[in-house]
């Protein structure tokens, strides 16, 4: 009896990127969004491309105590 092989589709030379990745891209714009913050502590104004304000902090002084900028 042959061992069990999990079912993986043949990719071409140089494609990485998975079905998931290729329907994001797809349905999303290219360009990443960008998100602007404002800092409670240095008053510094800058952009993420993270959504999350968890995980952002200041490039200036490291603070988490952010605000976001409404822009538009």
């Amino acid at each position: 009896m042959t061992p069990f092989k999990p079912y993986q589709p043949e990719s071409r030379p140089g494609e990485t990127m998975g079905l998931v990745e290729r329907v994001k891209r797809a349905v999303t714009d290219d360009a990443e969004e960008q998100y602007t913050y404002r800092c409670g502590r240095c008053e510094s104004e800058f952009e993420s491309t993270e959504a999350h304000m968890g995980k952002v902090e200041c490039p200036d002084c490291g603070s988490h105590d952010l605000r976001t900028v409404a822009t538009g």
